[in-house]
Order: C-alpha cells, then sequence, then structure tokens
C-alpha cells in the first residue's frame, strides 16, 4: 500500500512486535495509610507503548471510626490519568471509575497504581488496573 507517493511498505509502529501488558492491583487494606504505591510498570528501552484503558474501584468492606477522603490513582508518563475519590462510612459502598484512552507512553515512562486512605479504622478494598500495548518504536 501506498501513502502519499512511493515510498517503502512500512509497518505501522503499533505493529512491530506488540506485548499486551496489564498492570493491576487488588487487596485490602486499613486504614490509615499515605499514598502508598501498590504496582509500577517502566516501558523498556527501545519500546514505546498506547495505554488503551484503565480502571479504578473502591469498596468499603469495614466501617472507620473517623471517616476521611479514601482514593486510587492511575498514573502515566504525563500525569494523572485517573484518580477515585470515596468518602462514606456506609459498608458495601463503592466508587469507580474508567477512563478509555490512547495515551502514548514513550520508553522510559512510568506507570504506577496508588492508594491512600485518610480515614482512622476500618478496612477498603481497592481494584486498580491499566492496559497497555508496547511495541518497538524506533522511529
Amino acid at each position: 500500500m501506498r501513502v502519499n507517493g512511493p515510498s517503502p511498505q512500512r509497518l505501522l509502529p503499533i505493529y512491530r512486535s506488540p506485548t499486551h501488558v496489564i498492570l493491576s492491583y487488588a487487596g485490602i487494606e486499613v486504614a490509615p495509610h499515605v499514598e502508598t504505591t501498590r504496582a509500577t510498570h517502566t516501558v523498556p528501552t527501545g519500546y514505546a507503548a498506547i495505554v488503551s484503558g484503565a480502571y479504578v474501584q473502591l469498596v468499603r468492606a469495614t466501617a472507620p471510626t473517623t471517616l476521611d477522603e479514601v482514593w486510587g490513582r492511575v498514573l502515566t508518563g504525563a500525569g494523572v490519568l485517573l484518580r477515585i475519590h470515596h468518602v462514606n462510612a456506609n459498608v458495601g459502598t463503592s466508587e469507580f471509575g474508567s477512563v478509555p484512552c490512547e495515551s502514548f507512553e514513550a520508553e522510559g515512562n512510568l506507570i504506577q497504581l496508588k492508594t491512600a486512605d485518610n480515614s482512622i479504622g476500618g478496612t477498603m478494598y481497592y481494584s486498580l488496573a491499566v492496559n497497555l500495548v508496547e511495541f518497538i518504536y524506533d522511529v
């Protein structure tokens, strides 16, 4: 296939040795805890990545003694991709969010999943995930 003249055919970068990576964390944590990194992934040298989606869910497992803000975040090389807050002491309540996206991540970019709970006592169930497609990038 030719595009804009007789240039040689070349695959789009995303089709050059694509590897699917799912970075995730799920767990129950006791409050309080400062913002804590739960999982990380660095885009390897010689590769780039497309973030194709992110998801965060927070569920109150047991009631806190003193209620305060709880959050989960997905961070990429460009900054905060998704941040979900929960401020409810009722057991079983939840907050969730997802974002379909096509964020480009260069080699060396760090993808992080983080949680925090400023409440006193109580527990939260956290579920965070991000989906990446890494590919050879030498353009």
